[in-house]
């Protein structure tokens, strides 16, 4: 309920004054409103109570006949109540009650009118009641289109006159509810990464956390069509990687707990039957072109305290009889479901709903089966120049799988008079067990490498294969009898997909 200020000394007064006979009395009305928070997500979230309350003395209330009580929302927020299909009369939730001296004297069902709602009330019977009372209950709004901010109504009963209690009014309207943000998502585990050629069958599990953005959050109020659900969305999951996920997630606060559905349709019906996990109680996601969907139906909350609980996404790659893997950043959003585009009154609308969308995080980065390699010091300056040998040596004799890729060269240096250094080159690729081979000053046409005159500096090989090595030649005999040369062997850098250097020494003798 919203704080009320002290109502003026000239309105208390107000409630004292009689007019000759005793049969007319001056009255007053006071309106107040509950203005709780709301899913900011959602398109048809139940507003606050909104309270009148007349005051006159006995025989409260004589001045009212009959007329009608409107509830207007404001800004560009239309009112979402599920009706009849047939008529503009509303499903039954929203309900005008009168009270007498706080007693039900009566009610009515509201019906939708030019965005609005309308409930057409009779005269109440004679009364000596000293207060007159109405309430309204049940108004559904669409508070998505409120875009965070206060919703708010214009209201009417009859030609009442109208006081508002408090901080209940806002510029001549009253506050109904508090769009607020009902779900928040983390993530708990930096996102599962491997490379291409390297199976990871055990998988890599990373958490997402849903938390409710204030208690009740989780829980659908009023009439409802289906209770809440969080849906998962994959996104970009790269071919060949498969993900699993619980059924019956065990959550971190034992009065919140979840339930996997296979999917929902428009109404909100469950779409098939609770998928049967396998032994360890995880199922796998189906998958199409890298998306598919989860959905968790909340099945038990507690509506006093704010929830949470981490879902864990466990991604593998690879194995005997994998699909080939692809290479990519897979992302997962989280948001309420279903998911609808009626943001107005309706009669097949599912109650609640939600509006598309959600908060996202990269769960899964598959990268190229790669090694970098740093040759420290070139030049094609003075009469100098460079010879670059870069290896393939995954070939071997011990069974390793052979593998083939291009060669992106970076450069970092300059050329003389401070011009800048050369764009980055992709060569052919290179298969197991040939080299890439190219002097800065010739390149090497045949391997789509262009020569760099003048460039001196540093360069880095990234090779989208593993097991790469190789050598510098710095001489000022290129194509003639040297009369200086210098050779050394690259380092290979070490790194994590997704990460930048390792940390770990940096030598010739280590390999990717």
């Amino acid at each position: 309920m919203t704080d009320s200020r002290k109502i003026p000394a000239w309105v208390a007064l107000l409630a004292l004054v009689a007019f000759g006979g005793g049969a007319a009395r001056a009255q007053f009305c006071i309106v107040s409103s509950e203005a709780a928070p709301v899913r900011a997500e959602g398109a048809a979230e139940l507003a606050g109570e909104i309270t009148l309350t007349c005051l006159s003395g006995a025989g409260a209330g004589a001045e009212i006949e009959d007329f009608k009580a409107v509830v207007a929302p404001k800004n560009g927020v239309a009112v979402t109540n599920r009706h009849d299909g047939s008529t503009d009369k509303l499903a039954g939730e929203a309900v005008l009650t009168v009270l007498h001296d706080g007693a039900v004297a009566g009610s009515a069902t509201g019906r939708i009118a030019d965005g609005s709602l309308e409930f057409i009330l009779t005269k109440p019977e004679a009364s000596a009641s000293t207060s007159v009372g109405m309430k309204i209950t049940g108004v559904r709004v669409n508070a998505a289109a409120a875009g965070g901010n206060p919703i708010t109504a214009a209201v009417t009963f009859g030609s009442l006159p109208l006081l508002y209690a408090g901080a209940a009014e806002l510029d001549g309207a009253v506050v109904i509810a508090q769009p607020t943000a009902g779900l928040k998502v983390g993530v708990s585990d930096s996102p599962a990464a491997g490379l291409q050629c390297a199976a990871n069958e055990e998988g890599e599990t990373v958490g997402i956390e849903l938390k409710e953005g204030f208690a009740a959050a989780f829980e659908a109020a009023g009439e409802t069509s289906q209770d809440i659900r969080l849906l998962l969305r994959f996104a970009d999951i790269p071919a060949g990687v498969a993900v699993r996920l619980p059924v019956r997630p065990i959550c971190s606060d034992a009065s919140l707990t979840l339930e996997l559905r296979r999917n929902l349709d428009f109404n909100g019906a469950v779409v098939g039957e609770t998928p049967t996990a396998d032994e360890d109680g995880t199922v796998t996601v189906s998958l199409t072109a890298g998306a598919g969907a989860a959905v968790y139906e909340v099945t038990g909350s507690d509506g006093d305290e704010i929830e949470s609980c981490e879902i864990p996404l466990t991604f593998s790659w690879g194995g005997e009889d994998g699909d080939e893997t692809g290479v990519g950043r897979g992302r997962v959003s989280v948001g309420f479901a279903p998911a609808s585009a009626v943001s107005a009154a309706d009669a097949a609308a599912p109650v609640p709903r939600f509006v598309a969308g959600g908060e996202e995080a990269e769960a899964v980065l598959i990268e190229h089966c790669a090694t970098t390699l740093l040759f420290p010091f070139v030049t094609n300056r003075a009469g100098f120049s460079t010879a670059i040998i870069i290896a393939n040596t995954s070939q071997d004799a011990f069974g390793t799988e052979t593998q083939a890729g291009s060669c992106a060269i970076d450069y970092y240096g300059g050329m003389p008079g401070g011009g800048a250094a050369p764009d980055t080159q992709r060569s052919t690729p290179v298969a197991g067990g040939e080299q890439l081979i190219f002097t800065l000053s010739v390149g090497n046409a045949a391997q789509d490498i262009a020569p760099t005159p003048e460039f001196q500096g540093y360069l880095l090989a990234r090779c989208n294969f593993r097991y790469a090595h190789g050598m510098a030649l710095v001489t000022d005999g290129i194509g003639v009898a040297p009369s200086m040369m210098y050779g050394y062997a690259s380092l290979v850098v070490p790194r994590e997909p997704g990460q930048a250097r390792s940390g770990d020494a940096e030598a010739a003798g280590l390999g990717q």
